[in-house]
């Protein structure tokens, strides 16, 4: 009995340690792994990932059970230290303790060919919210030290050139001399104006109503120009185009990171059902509701997910679901 007793009480501890280990931020930058990954075969060259994308043979992917879409991670082999940075835009590997499906461009990096399956280590290296990399930086801020101390060496050119012009400024003064008579044109030039002043003067009692009118028209038409653009900009999005992406969303098409699992309550074809859906179900009082959009096949599917964090506290909301009209619902991970 004892030792029955000790068998059931182990592992119940282990889940619950790893249950919680489910919220860790496993979505940020440093989270490490380690474990074996393998790659694609060629005959899914072409076909639709998880994310809707369609996987290319010869582009540097990977797909993992868990980590958001297009998070870079970095895959070291451990058999001989070759590394490779690849985007995430696939779910996987469910099978085999693998932790990590690697396109063939991958693979051919890490020099995994042959073996099929090779132990690695992954690192997150950057993500949506933490887009990288102090080394990229870098590089820009060097240029402009360069440009910087290029500047002044032309400025200093400049400013001898200009000496050298006042030195020898000799062949300035000619056309300093020719001025005067473009001043005498401009006198000339001025007196008829002078003449022409009253007749301008008698046409603007004539039209001053007409011209003002017309002012005030064009002053209204430029601030109806001006007014006219931020109302197309303004123009609210339509659902199609708040839920385009796939990831996880609020019911109102803001874009989450919920951690951990949920519960998922429905799969829908069609947004609008199951927006409407998702809206009955946070006026019932659960403030946590996410629709987390998908493919299945060649269909668009958008899921209504309840609830964050770990298996086993969201497990807890299926029976207060069922109670409310919602049965069926099962945990499922969130992404």
């Amino acid at each position: 009995m004892i030792k029955k007793q000790t068998f059931i009480f182990l592992p119940l501890s282990f889940l619950f340690v790893s249950a919680d280990n489910l919220d860790q931020p496993y979505n940020l930058v440093g989270y490490k792994q380690e474990g074996n990954a393998s790659y694609y075969a060629e005959k899914f060259h072409g076909r639709k990932t998880a994310s809707g994308e369609f996987y290319d043979m010869n582009e540097l992917t990977a797909a993992h059970p868990r980590i958001r879409f297009n998070t870079k991670i970095k895959v070291t082999n451990l058999n001989n230290n070759k590394t490779v940075i690849v985007r995430i835009n696939d779910r996987g590997p469910y099978t085999g303790g693998r932790i990590i499906d690697l396109s063939q461009a991958a693979a051919k990096k890490l020099d995994m060919i042959k073996a099929g399956v090779v132990p690695v280590k992954t690192e997150v290296i950057a993500t949506a919210e933490q887009p990288i990399l102090v080394k990229k930086e870098e590089k820009p801020v060097e240029t402009v030290r360069k440009t910087e101390e290029r500047q002044p060496s032309t400025k200093k050119k400049t400013k001898i050139g200009r000496l050298l012009d006042r030195v020898f400024n000799n062949k300035k003064q000619e056309p300093q001399k020719q001025e005067k008579p473009k001043q005498e044109e401009s006198k000339k030039d001025t007196k008829p104006v002078e003449q022409q002043v009253p007749v301008q003067q008698e046409e603007k009692p004539v039209s001053s109503e007409n011209n003002k009118n017309v002012s005030s028209n064009t002053s209204e038409k430029s601030k109806g120009g001006v007014l006219d653009k931020p109302e197309k900009q303004v123009k609210p999005k339509t659902n199609e185009e708040k839920f385009a992406g796939v990831s996880t969303y609020s019911i109102w098409g803001t874009v989450k990171y919920p951690n951990g699992f949920g519960v998922q309550i429905g799969s829908f074809t069609v947004l609008d059902i199951a927006l409407e859906k998702a809206k009955g179900v946070y006026e019932k009082g659960y403030n946590d509701v996410f629709i987390q959009t998908g493919w299945a096949g060649e269909r668009r599917v958008y899921r209504i997910l309840v609830g964050e964090g770990s298996s086993e506290t969201v497990a807890t909301l299926i029976p207060k679901l069922r109670a409310s009209g919602y049965a069926g619902g099962f945990v499922k991970q969130h992404y």
